[in-house]
Order: structure tokens, then sequence, then C-alpha cells
């Protein structure tokens, strides 16, 4: 398809063509980039057990995934072409790094290095400002894909990619890595990769009254997006962040909630444009005045 949206219509007969509008003009106003049409049966008999079943059990997944009040994963749908296709990633084998990296480049700039080893924790965050992100090269082994507490490249591409293609969130992690360059003390650097941690790695944001997830460590693990609905979510406070303990070897369960988007570049934005070696004691003396 080539045309700006795309409109999926099922031969099932469960859907009227006609009510194709209204799943396509939410995506013209530009309000919704993916539109599902939700069927409502009115006869006992109107859908097989079987299919009832199994499409309560994908709804409930897609709630559990995405944070949307998914019903009905209907047989009609629109999509923006744009947002649908944006990073091209394969469906029939794992991409290359340099694959990713191409179509990276086109959209914000960014791209993978192949990570020969540890990389230290200096050199991953200061990276960042050069839109530069080092990747492992592996993938979690079979007898454990929902988690893995070690970096592979479903986290790398599938979690940290779709970030590194967004313009906005780009730029969050472009400003993490000049906050790790201008930061000399270990203090400082850690402060960083805390807030980077439960933002970056593991944010979640809420919207329209439901919360969803945009960390790279939740898209990219089924565990954890099964889990984080779950979890204690308490609202942005970086001088938490650099006080809570975590263990990566557990999904998550302290998470921090931005308000919205916007609220999210805003708050998290300006936290890594300012951060520097003072930020830590700052962030201290203003815990402390605040009775924390």
């Amino acid at each position: 398809a080539t045309a700006p949206i795309v409109a999926i219509c099922d031969a099932d007969a469960s859907m009227d063509p006609a009510d194709l509008p209204l799943v396509v003009d939410p995506v013209v106003a530009g309000s919704s980039d993916l539109v599902l049409g939700r069927r409502r049966p009115t006869t006992h008999g109107a859908w097989p057990i079987h299919a009832r079943i199994a499409n309560r059990a994908l709804a409930f997944l897609m709630r559990r995934a995405t944070g949307i009040a998914f019903h009905d994963l209907g047989p009609m749908r629109a999509a923006n072409r744009e947002a649908v296709v944006a990073l091209d990633l394969p469906q029939d084998r794992i991409p290359q790094l340099d694959e990713a990296t191409a179509r990276l480049r086109e959209l914000t700039g960014f791209g993978y290095v192949p990570a020969a080893g540890i990389v230290g924790i200096e050199e991953f965050y200061g990276s960042l400002a050069d839109r530069t992100f080092h990747s492992t090269q592996y993938v979690r082994h079979h007898a454990a894909p929902l988690y893995t507490p070690e970096p592979d490249l479903i986290h790398e591409v599938i979690g940290h990619g779709h970030l590194l293609a967004d313009a906005q969130l780009a730029e969050l992690n472009r400003l993490a890595g000049e906050a790790a360059r201008r930061t000399a003390t270990p203090e400082g650097i850690q402060l960083v990769a805390d807030v980077f941690w439960f933002t970056i790695e593991f944010g979640v944001v809420h919207e329209d009254g439901e919360l969803r997830a945009y960390g790279a460590g939740i898209l990219s693990s089924y565990g954890e997006i099964e889990e984080f609905a779950s979890a204690d979510v308490r609202p942005l406070d970086f001088a938490a962040m650099a006080s809570v303990e975590y263990d990566i070897t557990h999904y998550q369960p302290v998470l921090f909630g931005a308000e919205s988007m916007d609220h999210l570049m805003e708050a998290v934005g300006g936290f890594f444009a300012a951060c520097d070696d003072d930020t830590p004691a700052r962030l201290r003396r203003a815990a402390v005045a605040a009775g924390r």
C-alpha cells in the first residue's frame, strides 16, 4: 500500500463496509494513528463460542500490552501508513544492525554500533549525544522468551529502535547523552543512568485516563507488558528515582508515570538539559525542604 491511510476490512461479513468512515475519519483528522472497529453481537449465536473466547483473550492481552481499552480486535481497521511503517523492520527475521541504522539515520539521525563487550557507563550514555546507540548482538535464550535481564537484540531494536525512530523521544535520548557528557563525578553520571532507567527504559505515561508504556524495557518484554499495569506507579520525581533501588533481574515493582507525552518531554527533557554534577546535591536539598 502507498496511500497515506491504509484501511482493511476482512471478508467475513461481520462488519458493514459502509461503516468504514467511522474508523477512517479519526485517522484523517490526526487524532489517532490506528482505529479498530468494535463489533457488538446482538444475538446469542452471532459468533461461534471459540471465536468469542479467542477474541476476548486477544483483546485482554492487547489491553495489558498497550493500556488501551481494547474490547474487540475487529476486522475493520484504518491506520496512518507512515506511523505503521516508519521503522520498517523485517517481519520474517531478526534485522541486522546496519539495516535498522539505515532507517534510523533517515528518520532522526540515530544509529547503532555493535558492542564488542561491556560498554562503560560514561561511554554508553555519552555516545547518545552523538546519536549513537551501543547495541548487543545476541538474542535471548528460547527457554526464557518473556524477559531477559541483559539487553539483547529484541530489546535494542524492538524496544529502543522505536523510541529512536520518534523525533521527540530520540531528542530525549540525545539530551540524556549531553547530560552524561556534562557530568564528571560518579554520582552525577549515576543520576543520569537512574533517570534514564525510570523513563527511557521503564517509563509509563497517563493518556486518556489509561496507563500506557513507552519505555524500551517494557515494550521489548512480554513479561513486563503483562506486569507493568500492576506496579506501584508514582508521579515523576527525579530525587526519588535516584534513591529507589531497582533489580534488573526482576520485573520492576516501582514505575514513574508522566501526566502526558508533553509533560514527559518538558519535565524529563528539561531535567536532562540542566543536569550536571551539582544536580544530585540540589535534589537532596529540595527533598529535605519538602520533608521527604
